[in-house]
Formats: C-alpha cells, sequence, structure tokens
C-alpha cells in the first residue's frame, strides 16, 4: 500500500483550516497519530479537530489518565490517548489495552469511533495500515507563530 505525504503551513490562528483538512478524512479512517515536540500543538490541534465532530466539552490532554473519552450528540465516541508518560509498548497493553480500542474503532463501532493518539513513537506496530500521521514542527525562526503539518496517509483513503 502508497503512502501520500503532503505538508500543510500555518500559524496558530489558522489551526482551523488544518483540522479541517483532517476533518474530511474522518469518514476514511479511524486512527490519528499526532507527533511533535513538546508545545507543538499536538492537543491544540486534537481539540479544534473534536470541535470539529461536534464535541464542546474538550478537557485538554489526558497526560495523567491516558485517556479521555468523548461522544458528540450522534453517538459517534471519540478517544484521545496522551502517551507521553508510556515507557514501552507493554504498558499500552498493561494500562490501556490499546489494542482492543483500536480493533474496536476500526472494525466494529457503531456509530462509528476515532481514535486520536499523541506520542505514537511507542506503540507503531499495534497501528492499521490506514493510521493517518500527522507530524507537527515549529519553525526555528518564528516558533511562536510559523507552524508545519506533515500528513501520511494510505493513497486508499
Amino acid at each position: 500500500m502508497q503512502s501520500i505525504t503532503k505538508t500543510v503551513q500555518y500559524s496558530l490562528d489558522q489551526i482551523d483550516t488544518l483540522a479541517d483538512i483532517l476533518y474530511d478524512m474522518k469518514p476514511s479512517c479511524c486512527v490519528y497519530t499526532f507527533k511533535g515536540e513538546m508545545g507543538s500543538g499536538k492537543t491544540t490541534l486534537i481539540g479544534k479537530l473534536l470541535e470539529k465532530c461536534g464535541i464542546t466539552d474538550f478537557s485538554g490532554s489526558p497526560t495523567y489518565t491516558y485517556l479521555y473519552t468523548y461522544k458528540n450528540n450522534i453517538g459517534e465516541t471519540f478517544y484521545h490517548f496522551d502517551l507521553y508518560r508510556m515507557s514501552s509498548q507493554a504498558d499500552a497493553f498493561t494500562f490501556l489495552d490499546l489494542e482492543e480500542y483500536i480493533q474496536t474503532a476500526c472494525c466494529q463501532a457503531e456509530p462509528p469511533s476515532w481514535i486520536f493518539i499523541e506520542w505514537p513513537e511507542k506503540i507503531t506496530s499495534l497501528l492499521p495500515a490506514n493510521t493517518v500521521q500527522i507530524a507537527l514542527a515549529q519553525s526555528p525562526e518564528s516558533p511562536s507563530t510559523k507552524r508545519s503539518a506533515t500528513i501520511t496517509y494510505s493513497e486508499n483513503l
């Protein structure tokens, strides 16, 4: 399966545009991963994406609980994982049963479910082939305003 990669340049006041691009992929994808340095905007982007999905009670990053679950008014479920504190893939099984969440969201959920994962580096072997991977970066010359998102996804999306 071939991957497609595109890069989007944006500023924080244009983050809704990036959320729109990712939202448009939602019918074809159940898992989104978000990579980037601390402060690169992963949680902010997930919040905007959840807002587009009809979530009005976004709680920020689940850094200490690993997972927040949201439901919108049409019954869709959204799982927001933050794996920053995980030390290994084994932790994903021990603490979260992450593979079960992915299997349920991608194959069995009705109405559909989606998963947003911050810091996915430790669990890449668990991710399905149609995962949308988003790598966020801040511009070295203007980190507070200029940013880029590299989006990689299967050509089958």
